[in-house]
């Protein structure tokens, strides 16, 4: 996430910019922010003694007030879209995103319209906001059909007793592949989503009033009172006793 979703923007400015092959940079702070879309080159970023390289399709944030360093490695193209928010944005740090294609015609039609005259302002900041929302949800990632049966596996037939090995067997990976490409498209590992789904289930039983502690752990798929207590309070914050009281109230 680039920054609060409730932030602001009263003024954007756009530029397409085309550049050559230079020497290294230093860039003092600007006073606006800046987000832009390389669409052909390489650049290099030094900011606070590290290095990025932004190449075709990523995206480029830089914050008001951020001293970088910067060199054209190589001819290019980039979108600029220069903003300045309401209120300051203190705890943002630049951010350097790679292979965003998916909002290179976002970038191409606002330059468009904001070419095309100031009757146009609203649809820019209208279309702003969307490429906003857009980096701050990242594209979808299409899991491969083994990983997506492991899943279902694990959505629906969370009561058994499901193991790692035995999922990593069924797609036809190793354990350490399985377990790589689960957190590649899901974000987490495939036994930290097994438990997060065990709870989730295990929740709803409690909130149902029909089951007692012992009952739930058994048919979430835990093989002992302690260690489903012990999942729930370190997942939710609080012990399956305490939850349902907070329900009873």
């Amino acid at each position: 996430m680039l920054f609060s979703q409730n932030t602001a923007i009263y003024n954007l400015w756009m530029h397409e910019v085309i550049f050559k092959e230079g020497k290294l940079q230093n860039v003092s702070g600007r006073p606006f922010h800046s987000l832009s879309l390389r669409l052909s080159g390489k650049v290099l970023f030094e900011v606070d003694g590290k290095r990025y390289l932004s190449e075709e399709n990523g995206i480029t944030f830089m914050p008001a007030g951020v001293q970088y360093v910067t060199q054209l490695q190589s001819e290019g193209r980039m979108i600029v879209a220069q903003f300045e928010t309401v209120e300051g944005l203190p705890d943002t740090r630049p951010q350097f995103l790679e292979n965003r294609a998916d909002l290179k015609p976002h970038f191409e039609e606002l330059w468009d319209i904001y070419g095309a005259g100031e009757e146009n302002h609203y649809r820019c900041m209208s279309l702003f906001y969307t490429i906003l929302a857009m980096l701050n949800k990242p594209p979808k990632l299409t899991a491969p059909r083994r990983i997506q049966r492991a899943k279902w596996r694990m959505d629906t037939q969370f009561s058994e007793p499901l193991t790692i090995a035995e999922l990593a067997k069924e797609a036809g990976v190793s354990d350490v592949h399985f377990r790589k490409e689960f957190k590649h498209s899901y974000g987490m590992s495939p036994i930290s989503y097994l438990k997060r789904i065990r709870i989730e289930n295990a929740k709803q039983l409690l909130r149902s009033g029909y089951y007692t502690v012992t009952d739930v752990a058994l048919e979430c798929g835990f093989d002992s009172i302690s260690y489903f207590s012990y999942e729930f309070k370190r997942l939710t914050g609080i012990s399956p006793t305490a939850y349902l009281q907070t329900i009873s109230e």
